[in-house]
């Protein structure tokens, strides 16, 4: 998929539109994506990402992302054990 898709897909699933909006789901894809890509290993979806691995734990729990097999918790506050 192209970022232009991707960005596309995003404004349809964010509903309202704004870019923010846009930018969050596309990040929250990506970010997903590298996970599952890499058996769920942080340190290995963060280098592929380009990013260091704490700005990567920052990101997971920015966007509420629980890694398999961590429980899931509410909206936005979701807690990445073992973050920085």
């Amino acid at each position: 998929e192209t970022l232009s898709t991707k960005l596309h897909q995003a404004a349809e699933a964010a509903g309202d539109g704004s870019l923010d909006a846009q930018l969050r789901q596309v990040e929250r894809e990506l970010v997903e994506d590298a996970l599952a890509a890499h058996g769920d290993k942080v340190s290995a979806a963060a280098e592929a990402l380009g990013l260091p691995v704490s700005t990567l734990y920052r990101k997971l729990k920015a966007l509420g992302i629980a890694r398999a097999g961590e429980p899931q918790e509410d909206g936005a506050d979701a807690a990445v054990e073992g973050a920085p």
